[in-house]
């Protein structure tokens, strides 16, 4: 009997890749997070000043200077590729930060062009209102958390070419822009279009962001050598 040849093994070993190539989280991806968080902050903390917007004893304005305070630092840490690589866990933690502050920013402008009917004052923010754009938005944040658990527990971005990898998250979108688009809405289109928008990318996207970054710290705890695949 002819012998079997021996398989090549073409296993991939994931105990000596950086995390940056199992789940496509980097740490420079920190500046592009914060210039894009110093903006949206920016522009939330504006609009908390004024009286259209709800905005009890100070607290929702002062919530959005903190993240704006806390979006320039990393900005600024960003800048400096040495700290970027000696303290690429401290970076991931900032990175997992700035992607919630992104999805709550984003929620929230899409929050706003929900209740815009051609004008909007802080009495359009009746809890009715508030909730039939949130209950659906929560529920993507929550099945988006656990896609992307299980998405990055099996390594996708790996195994898959980017292309592919990139079209799962993004398919989450669809989600909560039927259950919006199914409910009746007395803003203008254009509004609408703007609250989908900043669902499915605050609640669907974003989140996926956050637990890459999560995994990229495990991975960088059990695994500190691998610091220096990336350097």
């Amino acid at each position: 009997m002819a012998k079997k040849k021996n398989k090549k093994d073409t296993t991939i070993d994931s105990t000596k890749i950086h995390p940056f190539f199992k789940y496509e989280i980097s740490p420079e991806h920190l500046g592009l997070l914060a210039w894009f968080n110093f903006f949206m902050t920016g522009i939330l903390y504006y609009a908390g000043g004024d009286e259209a917007y709800p905005n009890p004893n100070g607290y929702v304005r002062s919530i959005f200077l903190i993240f704006l305070v806390f979006t320039a630092v990393c900005l600024l840490v960003s800048r400096f590729e040495k700290i970027l690589n000696k303290y690429q866990i401290f970076i991931y933690i900032f990175i997992v930060l700035e992607c919630l502050i992104t999805t709550l920013c984003m929620i929230s402008i899409g929050l706003a062009g929900w209740l815009y009917d051609g004008n909007i004052t802080s009495d359009d923010f009746t809890p009715s209102r508030v909730w039939s754009y949130l209950i659906p938005v929560i529920g993507l944040f929550i099945v988006s958390l656990v896609s992307f658990t299980i998405y990055h527990q099996n390594m996708v971005v790996l195994k898959l070419n980017k292309g592919r990898a990139v079209s799962y998250p993004i398919s989450l979108g669809a989600i909560v822009s039927t259950v919006i688009l199914g409910r009746q809405s007395s803003s203008p289109l254009s509004s609408t279009i703007v609250a989908i928008i900043g669902a499915i990318i605050g609640a669907g996207l974003f989140p996926g962001g956050a637990v890459g970054a999560l995994f990229c710290i495990i991975d960088l705890i059990k695994h500190p050598e691998l610091k220096e695949y990336y350097e």
